[in-house]
């Protein structure tokens, strides 16, 4: 319906916004296949960030329903979209998959140590 209107950027979101709600209305199934459908949108009209953003929630769900190679995956294809610009997103990502971009083990980045004035 919405994508007859020329804007199916719009049902993306509102699929990622269903599929939320259906997970915490406890009904994980139903929450999974609407945030793929939204994840399918959001790419074929190249909503790269609404994309990224699906695929982490859609992570996160499977993580929460025991099935993290699943939330593996998804974290993955959100990582293969991932925005240069975002790189708290990114460094998020790259914690919850517990390894560095190359696919090597984790990298922890210290923090910026403060600037020594004499």
């Amino acid at each position: 319906m919405l994508s007859a209107n020329g804007a199916r950027w719009v049902e993306g979101v509102a699929l990622d916004i269903l599929g939320t709600v259906r997970h915490r209305l406890g009904d994980p199934g139903a929450a999974v296949g609407l945030l793929e459908r939204a994840a399918a949108v959001h790419r074929d009209v190249g909503n790269r960030q609404g994309e990224l953003h699906t695929l982490f929630r859609l992570g996160d769900l499977h993580l929460a329903e025991g099935r993290p190679d699943a939330a593996r995956a998804c974290w993955d294809a959100a990582i293969a979209v991932l925005p240069s610009s975002d790189t708290s997103l990114a460094g998020e990502m790259l914690r919850r998959l517990g390894r560095a971009p190359d696919g090597g083990p984790a990298v922890v980045v210290p923090e910026e140590e403060p600037s020594r004035s004499s």
